[in-house]
């Protein structure tokens, strides 16, 4: 059986000041080699102020995983169990976001569930957040503002690069 063509994307968001070398060296470790990343930027939505604080900042990082899973929920579970490690009083530190780029979309892995959202697992849910089109990448009416970013466009474009060069 072939590899199917997809790389992980993992968003990683938490405060400015935080180290996050203990993050990466866990995601490397578990997920992969970390093949291009995004630039850090500003997170302007106060969603996750109460719980993290601020001023929040993020980051994607495109991985090509050690092994290809066939149930993709596993990576969400992966990631949870990052972000429990590091928590403080109950509070996380590190909010990880796991997706998973295909030549002609992404799909963001979550534990909420909407009506656009997929059941994939046991309390795991898929949603498509962008599609290729024409050469380009287009939002959906649900896709996060974070994810229509020209700093996250241009790191989905050089990741897709990647992916499709390992698979060709």
């Amino acid at each position: 059986m072939t590899r199917p063509p997809y790389g992980i994307v993992i968003g990683i968001l938490s405060q400015v000041n935080l180290d996050w070398t203990p993050i990466r060296d866990e995601i490397t470790a578990i997920f992969g080699k970390i093949e291009t990343e995004s630039q850090v930027i500003p997170f302007t939505s106060d969603y996750y102020a109460g719980e993290m604080g601020g001023p929040l900042h993020k980051q994607w990082l495109g991985i090509i995983p050690h092994e290809y899973k066939t149930q993709l929920s596993i990576y969400k579970y992966e990631s949870g169990a990052i972000e429990n490690r590091y928590k403080v009083d109950g509070n996380r530190q590190f909010n990880i976001d796991p997706g998973i780029l295909f030549p002609h979309n992404l799909l963001l892995l979550s534990t909420k569930n909407y009506a656009h959202r997929i059941p994939i697992s046991a309390q795991i849910f898929a949603e498509v957040e962008l599609i290729r089109k024409k050469s380009r990448w287009e939002p959906l009416q649900w896709t996060y503002p974070d994810y229509k970013t020209s700093e996250f466009i241009q790191f989905a474009n050089d990741f897709r690069n990647v992916v499709i060069k390992l698979f060709d």
